[in-house]
């Protein structure tokens, strides 16, 4: 499972920052862990022809079920009025060796 590096916003509610790459290969890994979180952006960052499922809410991420990213794509998921951010574990899982996700989240 890749290291997730967070480090803390100067915020006065507490909120966790985050801003970083992340390698997904063919095996389901979480790319980010249960939290309470504002908003959520991923995009597929891989320089090949990976595609990436991201999952939310799933023990493990399971390929072309869930949210299907060609390179370039973008996933986001904010706060709205009557609405809150996915607060959950997501997973995700390339379809071939190598993908790359950033992701930003606070």
């Amino acid at each position: 499972m890749p290291e997730l590096r967070i480090s803390t916003c100067d915020e006065d509610d507490g909120m966790i920052s985050r801003n970083e790459k992340v390698t997904v290969g063919t095996s389901s890994v979480q790319i980010a862990p249960a939290r309470k979180r504002r908003v959520i952006l991923i995009r597929n960052t891989s320089t090949g022809t990976q595609r990436i499922t991201v999952c939310m809410g799933f023990k493990e991420a399971v390929e072309d079920e869930g949210i299907v990213l060609e390179p370039g794509e973008l996933f986001s998921d904010s706060n709205s009025e009557g609405y809150e951010c996915w607060q959950g574990v997501i997973t995700a899982i390339s379809d071939s060796s190598g993908g790359q996700l950033s992701i930003f989240e606070r």
